[in-house]
């Protein structure tokens, strides 16, 4: 699904890559800009997948200790860290492919995309 948002975001943003390419940026300016957006987009799920995580946790737990007296869900910190990391991984792995597919794109010819 990373893969399709990212490459939607190349899609739509192709007017703004020609007027970038035009005005002097290089292929590596292209496609650090799509690269930072995949890592940012990992970092914030990950992130929301640990909030979420830490809720479903603190309920959890809530419920298991008044129905059994026991707390079966154990969300660490290394595992919030390995969580956000995975996330963060997969997501720049998906944005290698729109990255490199956003750098290659011809001025001239995004310029003229409609």
């Amino acid at each position: 699904m990373i893969l399709v948002v990212l490459y939607i975001s190349v899609v739509e943003r192709t007017k703004e890559i020609g007027i970038l390419r035009a005005i002097g940026a290089r292929k590596k300016d292209v496609k650090r800009i799509f690269f930072s957006e995949s890592a940012l987009l990992g970092l914030f799920s990950g992130l929301i997948a640990v909030t979420a995580g830490i809720l479903i946790s603190g309920v959890g737990n809530s419920i298991l200790s008044k129905s059994f007296g026991a707390e079966l869900i154990n969300l660490t910190g290394q595992y919030m860290v390995f969580g956000i990391a995975v996330s963060m991984i997969v997501s720049i792995i998906a944005g290698l492919m729109p990255s490199s597919k956003a750098a290659k794109l011809d001025p001239m010819e995004s310029l003229r995309f409609e």
